[in-house]
């Protein structure tokens, strides 16, 4: 029998009993604790910045896209037909992430962002040769939209690698990439179009999203995650689950958190 004085566990959670009393200790190893600052987590926020103009700012343009393709490329369909392209965008920039955040648990950034950087300079190269709607579906709608989530996925997940209290303000500042680049993405469009041709217009989008994507697969601070437990390893600890299931999980609820409430939500005539 051990000694009402001996601790019975060092672990993170786990109870420890000291003079015959029993308490639940709320320990966090150093190995999991977050810089919250200092240059290496501040190039987190860069490279993901980086990662977030190409996919976030084709999100914000895609009204502009949507007019102009409305009356030069895609005039013979309806509308609603264009609208299909621009929406299936959308819907694949967030339903692959249920499945790119497993892999960036266990795989880590590279392997995420390095092939979809490339596929998404391809897709805006092929979109600005499209004349068909099939070509512009397959090549921005799917390939972009897939290509996009792989970088925005990673690109939010990392800044939780290296920020806890300044977490907000780190993700903030991250996140105006998407309204920058939606901003200087739409007057390339509106500017360049009328005097040197769409598909040039496209061409300098994919030239800026080729720079910001290779220096965000350059940048030390989002090559690497910190060796801080993430959420879903923290999840999968507790519920005895594997670390892909417990991710899995975590991205159904932030979606359908994200999306139901819109969806249930009566629209009036």
């Amino acid at each position: 029998m051990t000694d009402a004085h001996q601790v019975l566990s060092r672990n993170p959670g786990d109870i420890q009993c000291q003079n015959g009393t029993s308490r639940v200790v709320e320990t966090e190893s150093s190995d999991e604790k977050s810089p919250d600052g200092g240059l290496q987590a501040w190039l987190v926020v860069l490279g993901s910045w980086c990662a977030m103009v190409p996919s976030m700012g084709l999100l914000n343009t895609i009204d502009v896209l949507h007019a102009w393709t409305a009356t030069h490329q895609l005039t013979g369909y309806s509308e609603s037909q264009i609208g299909w392209v621009f929406g299936t965008y959308a819907f694949f920039l967030y339903f692959g992430a249920a499945q790119i955040g497993p892999i960036f648990d266990s795989k880590g950034v590279l392997p995420v962002v390095v092939p979809e950087s490339i596929g998404l300079i391809v897709s805006i190269f092929c979109f600005s040769e499209s004349t068909e709607y099939y070509q512009v579906l397959f090549s921005f709608s799917i390939l972009g939209g897939i290509s996009s989530c792989c970088l925005f996925t990673p690109a939010i997940s990392a800044i939780g690698h290296w920020f806890d209290i300044r977490r907000g303000l780190a993700t903030g500042i991250a996140c105006t990439a998407g309204g920058l680049g939606g901003v200087f993405f739409s007057l390339i469009v509106l500017y360049i179009s009328p005097n040197l041709g769409f598909p040039w217009a496209m061409r300098i989008i994919a030239i800026i999203s080729m720079v910001l994507c290779i220096l965000a697969c350059l940048l030390p601070g989002i090559l690497r995650q910190n060796g801080r437990m993430s959420l879903a390893a923290k999840y999968a600890s507790r519920y005895s689950i594997r670390r892909e299931e417990a991710s899995s999980m975590i991205s159904r609820r932030v979606i359908s958190g994200t999306f139901l409430p819109g969806i249930l939500t009566p629209c009036r005539d």
